[in-house]
């Protein structure tokens, strides 16, 4: 325990480096130590002292984590292919900021002059969605967020720095209101800046892919992890792909609807795996989808389907797009063999 705690007092307290801030979120999203977690959040809170811990101090700390997670045994995971919905807490945990959102205030230090900081107390507000929900969100500047199913999005009360910057968890679409401090939507992996435009960012928790599609105006996606490390413009109608497992990075055009089809409860399965698009399906129905048979879990699918589509046409067509693969319904439990 004392390990996290040195490591997220520190985190807290300090300015840390890209490489760091990597370690330190893949330990919040980790679901074997969420106890763990829980307690020591509110430990940071209890204790106002600020850490002392030195940065070779620190890379002990996170390997006797890390060793820590390798010995924690699997065998209480999810079977091989059921399709599972990631728990809140833990779209909550992934991000140190959503934890000092729920409830409290957080400190922002704004550099004033050479000699002195002014200390700006701002409090930080959380907003859900749970499965089968969508919900719009307007910011403290006007600018407007529509949250799709499965999401978190924090926020400030004020935006008092240079930078106007929100933190999100799953999928939004965003039409930033023009000003001269820029705005900076920030993901697991990636910062997408604009000025005033409409865009895109989908981030989902345990999904393969991160992406970010521009509707109008120009953006920049900053990528940085240990596979990839650059900026990437966009202009409208062109979306950027990042796979963090590889480090891979495809910026393709795509057509006018893509950036915002779920806003209009669209479903739109545009060359995806099976597995993803039963991720889509369980988010925008509130279902919960099983895959009994891995072999289909790769199979691609491509089906765009009309506003409000009934799941049971949705369901009918994945059934004819494969061959082979049957499906029962039991409730609100789905079953695909």
């Amino acid at each position: 325990m004392k390990y996290r705690d040195a490591i997220i007092k520190y985190f807290f307290h300090h300015n840390v480096s890209n490489r760091t801030k990597k370690r330190v979120f893949r330990y919040l999203a980790d679901e074997r130590i969420l106890a763990e977690k829980d307690d020591t959040m509110q430990k940071i809170w209890d204790d106002t002292r600020h850490a002392t811990l030195h940065d070779d101090e620190l890379d002990i700390a996170l390997m006797q984590v890390e060793n820590n997670l390798s010995l924690v045994s699997d065998n209480a995971t999810k079977a091989a292919g059921a399709v599972m919905r990631p728990r809140w807490r833990i779209l909550a945990a992934s991000w140190l900021i959503a934890v000092m959102a729920m409830s409290f205030s957080a400190y922002w230090y704004i550099q004033t002059s050479k000699k002195a900081e002014q200390v700006e107390q701002v409090e930080f507000l959380e907003a859900m969605t749970d499965y089968g929900q969508k919900k719009n969100i307007v910011l403290p500047d006007g600018s407007r967020v529509w949250l799709n199913a499965g999401s978190t999005l924090i926020y400030p009360t004020a935006f008092v720095q240079k930078t106007r910057k929100v933190f999100l968890s799953g999928e939004g679409f965003f039409e930033v209101t023009k000003k001269s401090s820029p705005f900076v939507v920030t993901t697991r992996c990636l910062q997408t800046k604009v000025l005033g435009t409409s865009f895109n960012v989908k981030s989902y928790v345990g999904e393969d892919a991160v992406t970010v599609t521009l509707k109008t105006g120009k953006v920049v996606v900053a990528v940085h992890d240990r596979f990839h490390d650059g900026t990437h413009f966009l202009v409208p109608n062109e979306q950027l792909v990042y796979v963090p497992s590889t480090g891979k990075v495809v910026v393709q055009q795509v057509g006018d609807e893509m950036s915002d089809a779920w806003r209009k409860s669209k479903l739109q399965l545009t060359d995806v795996s099976l597995k993803e698009a039963l991720r889509q399906i369980e988010r925008m129905y509130n279902v919960k989808c099983h895959l009994l048979n891995g072999r289909y879990a790769q199979q691609r699918i491509r089906a765009h389907f009309n506003q409000n589509e009934k799941l049971e046409n949705v369901l009918y067509v994945i059934k004819r797009l494969i061959p082979g693969i049957a499906y029962r319904v039991e409730g609100n439990d789905i079953y695909f063999e």
